[in-house]
This record gives C-alpha cells, sequence and structure tokens, in this order.
C-alpha cells in the first residue's frame, strides 16, 4: 500500500510504502501459483478476461509471484493502483487508466486453479478452471 503523501501520483521519497502480504497458514491446500514451483496446470491458458499488458505466454508459466499485475520499476514487486475514477493503473503510468489491469492466481499445486482478474475500468472477476471442460468458468 501507497499513501501518495504529496499528491502527486507517483512514489516518492516522502510517499509511506507498506507491503501487503497474505498471511501464511490460513490455508495450507492453497497458494500463490508458482511459489512452491510449476504444478501440473503450468500449461493452462490466461482467462481472456485477464488482459493484462504483462502477459507474456499466454500461460501460467511465466508468471511472476502467481500474477500478472505490472511490474512497478521502483518497488519491483507486482502492484495494482487505482485513479481517483477507479480504474486500475500501473504506478509507472498513473494517468493512463487501464494499465493496472491483472490477475492473482491461486493452486493447490494439484488439481484447482483460481483467478482473481482486475479489469482495465476496475471491475473484478474470479474464475475457476474447470479440468473437466478445460475452460475457466
Amino acid at each position: 500500500m501507497v499513501i501518495d503523501e504529496d499528491g502527486d501520483g507517483q512514489i516518492s521519497a516522502g510517499d509511506a510504502i507498506t507491503p501487503l502480504f497474505l498471511p501464511n497458514g490460513i490455508n495450507t491446500d492453497v497458494t500463490i501459483y508458482g511459489v512452491e514451483g510449476q504444478t501440473k496446470l503450468k500449461n493452462t491458458p490466461i482467462p481472456s478476461d485477464d488482459e493484462s499488458q504483462a502477459v507474456v505466454a499466454g500461460n501460467m508459466t511465466n508468471l511472476t509471484d502467481g500474477t500478472t499485475a505490472p511490474i512497478d520499476p521502483t518497488l519491483g514487486v507486482p502492484v495494482i493502483a487505482y485513479s481517483p475514477q477507479g480504474s486500475p493503473v500501473a504506478m509507472a503510468t498513473p494517468t493512463n487508466w487501464g494499465t493496472g489491469a491483472g490477475g492473482i492466481y491461486l493452486t493447490d499445486n494439484n488439481d484447482m486453479l483460481i483467478a482473481v482478474v482486475v479489469l482495465p475500468l476496475g471491475d473484478v472477476h474470479t474464475l475457476a478452471w474447470d479440468t473437466g471442460s478445460e475452460s475457466w468458468k
């Protein structure tokens, strides 16, 4: 979380920066995608709802920390920020609406794959990979 103390829409030296992480141990069967190595679902396609500009391979093999959110050049980690109008923006381009779009992927490293996707205008979709039909639902 970044509190823009000087209101310039950028991460500046005087801004308060607090990393937010999910606490460990909430559910031992669920982890961020890829953190514990590749899973058998590594070739699963990125859902069409994920309109991130960071999608590289079109599947789960090249995710950064289980997400397609843009990597902030200052912090070096995936970040989604929001404009005052509610559109997701990359921290490097806070005036370009939609640049913060992306997904966060969770898996049991076996047969469950869940996506939480932030769309370019700020809507959020939650999807699950259906191994039977090989599609996102």
